[in-house]
Parts: C-alpha cells; structure tokens; sequence
C-alpha cells in the first residue's frame, strides 16, 4: 500500500562504519508495488554487497518466492527468513530453524477463517496450499512468481500443524476475524497473528516473528544486531526495525512503523531502498539514484 512519504530522513554518516548487514523486508519495501525491482535498486544493493557488507532478505514469503531474488539482484545467494519467521534456511535450502503451529489451533484457525470469509492459505514443508485459486490467490501467485497447489481440503495437513497460514480478505472481514481471536482464551498464548499488510494476516505459532528469526540468524551468522540495518514497511516489521542498530522505515509505512525507525526514506516506488543505503552506507548524493551509480 502506497501513501504520502515521510520525512525527508536526516543525514547520518557516522552510521556507515557501524554496518555490516543490510536485512530488506520484500514486498512494499525491496520490490515496487508491480512486485518487481528497480534499476537503481538492483544497483545500490551490489554497491552495498561489493563493499563487503551483506544483503540479507525477511519476508512472510516462502523461500521459493525469495530466493530467486538474489539472482535478479545480481549478488551471492544468501540465507533466508521466511513465513513471517518460522522458517529460516540456510543458502542452499536447508532448514537452520522451523516452528509449526499446534494442529488443534491451526484446525481453530481456518474454521474462523471460513466463519468470516476470507481466504485461507496453508504454508508447510515448502508446499503452498488452497483450497480455491481466487483473486486474492491469483495475485500472490503473481507477485511471488509460482502457483498454489489447489487441495480439497486443508484440514487434513493442518492437523498435523502447519508454519504458517496465510489469511486473506478485505480490511473489515480481516478485523472482525482479529476481534474473534482477542476473544478466543484457548489460543492466547499459542499463535501469533501480525499483519503484513492490511488485507493479508500471518499466522504462526506464538513465539514467531521476524524479528526473533532475524536475531537468530544473525546470531548464527556471528553479526551483532547493532550491526544490522533493517529495512521494513509493514507491522510484522516493527520489531526488527526497533532490534536494528539502524531501523529504516519506508515513506509510505503506517504511523506505527515509522515511529519505530530511527529513519524514513522514500516509498518502494520512490526507490526508498536504494535512497537509504546510499544515504547512510554508500555515502552517495540521493539525487543521483535513479542515475545509477
């Protein structure tokens, strides 16, 4: 979703030294809203990449819809966050960290979906399933560039808990669903339900976030958060930019979002992160970006 941008963000030069990670969150914030990569973009991070640093992507997508990415930016494949955190994997696929929700609340979960109409997706062991190909399903099947596989029933897998479920709906269905759930004493405490933008809703098991798989990773990785710029758009993203040495909000980021960040840059069809690395990392005149380097 595209709004009026923020603030222009301040300029920060001591922060460059200090950062040895970048970590972009992938839809509304790496890709434009046509879920595609820009010029200036596809060049600032193999700037950022040929100093040294590294470029790692956090995303509710699986990793089949991410990793193809670091093949268009031009840069070394390298592990990934996926499903909003409960899936972490290393660089040739092999799983470094997986949380499955418990299958009686993934069961709970996609009867409430039904109850309010909305869209319910299944993500485990790599497999993406629907039970319809709707609009909403055509749509992220465009945007992540592979199909759902289409299933009679998603009950069957849930029972055995699922990493994610992805559900989709208009804004009104999607916060009569949320205010059944703050109702529901039995799954307090055993998923966690985050928006990623305001008609899709995450869910996954309770300790689950992208901040959490982030911090692990980079844990994994020897790399202190204060070392990390994150870069984020949306609510599941509001953590990780509070973790980060650096949180870089993008301009059309809601009000929560951007109060977590230390810094606005521009929206991801204002090339907002190509703006930010090289306004605090490759110490480039922000003028320039659509120019190439």
């Amino acid at each position: 979703m595209i709004g009026e941008p923020g603030p222009a963000p301040p300029i920060r030069p001591e922060i460059a030294p200090e950062i040895a990670v970048v970590v972009s969150d992938v839809d509304g914030t790496l890709l434009t809203s046509n879920h595609t990569l820009s010029t200036a973009v596809r060049e600032t991070v193999r700037a950022v990449v040929g100093q040294g640093r590294r470029f790692l992507l956090a995303s509710a997508r699986a990793p089949r819809g991410i990793v193809f990415l670091y093949r268009e930016l031009g840069i070394p494949v390298e592990p990934v966050v996926a499903l909003n955190g409960a899936l972490v994997v290393d660089a040739d696929g092999r799983p470094l960290l997986r949380a499955v929700m418990p299958g009686d609340a993934a069961l709970a979960v996609l009867a409430m979906a039904s109850t309010y109409g909305l869209t319910p997706n299944a993500l485990v062991d790599g497999r993406w399933m629907v039970t319809s190909r709707d609009a909403w399903v055509r749509e992220e099947e465009r945007a992540v560039g592979y199909a759902a596989t289409e299933v009679d029933d998603l009950r069957p897998m849930a029972g055995d808990g699922l990493e994610k479920i992805l559900l989709m709906g208009s804004v009104d269905r999607i916060e009569r669903w949320e205010a059944h759930l703050a109702s529901r004493a039995d799954l307090h405490g055993r998923i966690r339900a985050t928006r990623s933008n305001p008609c899709y809703v995450e869910v996954t098991e309770h300790g689950v976030s992208k901040c959490s798989a982030v911090l692990f990773l980079l844990n994994h990785l020897g790399i202190a958060p204060s070392a990390m710029m994150a870069i984020g758009d949306g609510m599941n993203d509001r953590e990780l930019l509070q973790a980060a040495g650096f949180g870089v909000a993008m301009g059309h980021a809601p009000p929560e979002v951007r109060a977590a960040a230390a810094a606005i840059t521009g929206s991801n069809n204002e090339d907002g992160v190509a703006i930010a690395i090289r306004t605090w990392l490759l110490g480039k005149d922000i003028e320039n970006t659509k120019g190439g380097l």
